[in-house]
């Protein structure tokens, strides 16, 4: 581990940190992000440089089973309404790792380009666009072998389109959904109202 913080008059005004993982295990996330299940042995590193008006974190994982993972997000914490940019790769990467539910082994390779406002104060009043490039998916017994999507939120809406190829074919995908106004959160193991 590595870490320096650079503090003027008081206050910290960047920081140049990275952590190296080899073969990490045995870790849990529960008490911080409960719907996260136990954490996979982990080697590779996690970063994070910059001052508050432009932090940039970076990560390069590899799982004990063969996923992998790496991007990189850039943020602005000094604006009441946060910008954030980032790019997520990842190879062979399980999605039960992130709900803790066996029952969405799987696999997922492909590339995530994300752009969002994030307005903590009203959140329904954030933005953000998704777009991935050839990601692939094996998820409860289907497997789609290539996805090219673009999606949007705004305003409470969120939108999708794009083109996905599966068994052989290909078709074209849209859908719009409008998220409800205020889902009433319960504790882990619950759901949304």
């Amino acid at each position: 581990a590595r870490a320096d913080a650079h503090v003027e008059g008081g206050r910290v005004s960047g920081v140049d940190a990275e952590l190296t993982l080899a073969k990490w295990r045995g870790a849990t996330l529960q008490g911080f992000l409960p719907w996260l299940g136990q954490v996979p042995v982990l080697s590779g590193t996690i970063g994070a440089k910059g001052a508050g008006d432009a932090l940039a974190t970076s990560w390069a994982l590899a799982f004990d089973d063969g996923g992998a993972s790496q991007g990189d997000v850039r943020v602005d914490l000094t604006r009441a309404v946060i910008p954030l940019q980032g790019h997520v790769s990842m190879r062979r990467l399980d999605p039960s790792l992130l709900v803790n539910d066996r029952r969405w082994h799987g696999r997922a390779s492909g590339d995530v380009r994300i752009e969002a406002t994030i307005d903590p104060a009203r959140v329904r009043a954030s933005t953000a666009t998704v777009a991935t490039d050839d990601l692939a998916v094996t998820l409860m017994g289907y497997a789609v072998e290539r996805a090219r999507l673009k999606g949007a939120y705004r305003a409470n809406r969120a939108h999708a389109t794009g083109d996905v190829a599966a068994y052989g074919a290909t078709a074209s995908v849209r859908a719009d959904a409008e998220l409800p106004e205020s889902p009433t959160v319960v504790p882990s193991g619950g759901e949304l109202e």
